[in-house]
């Protein structure tokens, strides 16, 4: 830019066995990203023999790296060069130079640089938010937890005020705090889930403060509920002449993992023949006889990780008699007996 430029020898050429530099003051760079170098130059160099290197120092000039060099003759327009210096990211004692070193013969006018320029992104102060765990399992009436991380970027310290939305109808949503001062965490508390249908929710948690445009981040919530109940198949209600070891069938129910078998000749279930749980399919063989000639009541109830759930209605069926032949005299009639009498 007019009307000055720096160059290694103001009104002439350059001389031979030259080691010529322009060196930056220190330039603090911490935290800062995307460090770029840019300069406007022309340069009239022995090409080949003379050289123009631009070079970086990560530690305020103990060492130094060159990240371009120039060569050649009658390069006198201007040209506005932009070198990326990822070394010197973050640095907190960055310098740069520019450098002419010359052979010992034939000199040419040398090198002029203007408008030097040390660009970088300087660190943007904001909040980070995340969760664990990211998915937490319950069942309908129990309460969900996560933990709520807010992290702090570059030195953040505005507040963060947490709320949540997707949960289950009719369930709370608590922090504990609430809001947060970053660096920290709060507690979620995902409660009154009582009348939550089974199923998987995405919950948001959004974050707002002061300083920043806001944040949100999502966890999974999965309810389960108890079972419904199965419909029973065989044997068929009011059924007789059944087996003593009947096969007893049900239909597969709804969130069910498991069921439990229950045959009783009181219908109350107060003592039952058979109590059988974690039946893994949806029929069973009896393992014992039955009483011939016995009336029987049968339910099944379905089971998961989340309990049992409503019985399926009672059947009843009467297993055959366990006899050829049997008299219980109640008719009265005994004319197919014969009797001796000494």
């Amino acid at each position: 830019s007019p009307t000055h430029s720096w160059t290694d020898s103001p009104g002439g050429n350059y001389g031979d066995n030259r080691n010529i530099s322009l060196t930056s003051p220190v330039l603090n760079l911490t935290g800062m990203t995307g460090a770029t170098l840019q300069f406007d130059h022309i340069y009239d160099l022995e090409a080949g023999w003379d050289y123009g290197h631009v070079e970086v120092s990560a530690n305020g000039g103990t060492s130094w790296s060159t990240v371009a060099s120039y060569s050649g003759v009658n390069h006198t327009t201007w040209e506005t060069v932009a070198i990326e210096v990822p070394q010197l990211d973050g640095v907190a004692n960055a310098r740069v130079r520019f450098r002419l070193t010359s052979d010992t013969n034939t000199t040419e006018d040398g090198w002029h640089i203007d408008d030097i320029l040390v660009r970088a992104i300087a660190p943007v102060q904001d909040f980070t938010l995340d969760a664990s765990p990211g998915t937490a399992q319950i069942c309908a009436g129990d309460d969900a937890q996560y933990s709520i991380i807010v992290g702090s970027i570059s030195g953040f310290s505005s507040p963060v005020t947490l709320a949540a939305s997707g949960q289950p109808a009719g369930s709370t949503a608590g922090f504990t705090p609430n809001p947060v001062a970053p660096p920290g965490s709060s507690l979620l508390t995902i409660g009154s889930t009582a009348g939550a249908a089974g199923g998987s929710y995405l919950v948001t948690v959004s974050g707002s403060a002061s300083g920043s445009p806001g944040h949100a981040v999502s966890v999974l919530l999965e309810v389960g509920v108890t079972p419904a109940p199965p419909t029973l198949v065989a044997p068929p209600d009011g059924a007789t002449g059944q087996p003593l070891r009947p096969v007893f069938e049900w239909t597969a129910a709804a969130g069910a993992d498991a069921y439990t078998l229950e045959v009783d000749d009181d219908a109350g279930f107060g003592s039952p023949a058979i109590s059988e749980s974690g039946i893994l399919g949806t029929t069973y063989v009896a393992s014992i006889d039955l009483a011939g000639g016995t009336s029987y009541y049968w339910r099944v109830r379905s089971e998961n990780l989340c309990g049992a759930g409503a019985g399926s209605s009672v059947f009843s069926f009467t297993t055959g008699s366990s006899l050829p032949f049997s008299d219980g005299f109640e008719s009265g009639d005994t004319s197919a007996w014969s009797t001796t009498v000494p």
